[in-house]
């Protein structure tokens, strides 16, 4: 499992229902960029609308090898005082139907007052989801759960419940999740660092084993934090074959927001090898990585950075030592102005590059 930024992180934030949408390839030349149009043979039209409750959102999207989709997100639940948030999943046959052996009816809600965030697969078919519980809009504690096939909680993951939630030091929120090939499993997300403070997080990287413990050989007592700006928050993780672990996202320095990575070593610590002590900032004026890529790059592993930058798309291609690639763009990056805000969640290769 490399990342789960390879998938459609927020891919569809509306009120009411989960939507889904599919595009398909029409007319695909060599010499001209591909044309989307809606697959009129998934869903009606080309897409899908699966109610929750009060307010539903899409926030991962993951397929299985036999082509089934599986959407993971938040459902809100209205309550006579407030609201209740879940973690939920859904997951749909090739033609959109709702596939009735996942959950009840195709839909799963996780009995936990919980977000979720990011899924990922397992190579036995089992799931997992990671995100954080909910006591207040903030700040709450990172969550991972696993799923069987089926869509139940299973029973030999985090001592039965199904349901790991460490409580670090201080409130934490999950972010993405990525497998090893050695079945241990890697999570990326923020840790508050100041217990006053309601939204100032540094970055976090923890290591689960297979059983849903925390792998204490792995940083300091299975994760490590790392601070970048008075506020920094990784939201995409990504396995490198060598076993490194690269997070992006976002680090406040000097007041301005700006494209943050750190890569780690397989043992938890800060790589020394790559951009500055293990951390490269980009400066662009206002800017976030949301989301990273870098497999179909290999094997020269270059990557690539998507997100904010002004209110526009910002692109940037790191060499493999986190330095930028100064063949792309201008100097290594690139911005593209849509309309008065605009910012890339995903960013995916094509197969001409």
């Amino acid at each position: 499992m490399r990342s789960s930024s390879r998938s459609l992180n927020r891919l569809c934030p509306v009120a009411i229902s989960l939507c889904l949408v599919l595009a398909g390839f029409a007319g695909l030349a060599q010499a001209a960029p591909p044309r989307f149009v809606l697959d009129q043979t998934f869903g009606g039209g080309g897409f899908v609308r699966t109610p929750f409750d009060a307010d539903d959102m899409i926030q991962d999207l993951l397929r299985q090898p036999d082509g089934k989709l599986i959407a993971v997100g938040t459902t809100t639940r209205l309550l006579p005082n407030g609201f209740e948030y879940h973690t939920s999943l859904v997951r749909y046959n090739l033609d959109g139907r709702l596939d009735p052996t996942f959950g009840t009816d195709g839909k799963v809600t996780i009995p936990a007052s919980s977000s979720g965030v990011a899924g990922a697969l397992q190579p036995d078919g089992k799931l997992l989801s990671v995100g954080r519980t909910v006591t207040s809009f903030l700040i709450g504690d990172l969550t991972l759960a696993r799923l069987n096939s089926n869509g139940s909680l299973d029973g030999s993951f985090a001592g039965g419940s199904g349901i790991a939630s460490p409580n670090f030091t201080r409130p934490c929120h999950g972010a993405s999740v990525a497998l090893q090939a050695d079945g241990k499993i890697v999570v990326g997300g923020g840790m508050l660092y100041e217990p006053q403070a309601s939204q100032n997080f540094k970055f976090l990287v923890a290591r689960f084993n297979s059983n849903g413990t925390l792998d204490t050989g792995f940083g300091a007592n299975g994760y490590m934090t790392t601070y970048i700006g008075a506020d920094s928050f990784p939201t995409s993780l990504f396995l490198r074959p060598d076993g490194q672990i690269l997070l992006a996202g976002y680090g406040n320095l000097g007041g301005t927001y700006h494209f943050a990575l750190a890569q780690y070593t397989s043992a938890g610590v800060l790589d020394p090898s790559f951009g500055t002590n293990g951390i490269t900032i980009t400066f662009f004026p206002q800017s976030s990585a949301s989301s990273i890529f870098g497999g179909e790059l290999e094997p020269v592993g270059e990557f690539l950075a998507a997100g904010l930058a002004s209110s526009d798309f910002a692109l940037a291609r790191y060499m493999p030592n986190g330095s930028l690639d100064q063949t792309f763009g201008n100097g290594g990056v690139q911005t593209t102005r849509f309309s008065v805000e605009s910012r890339a969640n995903a960013v995916v290769m094509l197969p001409d590059g």
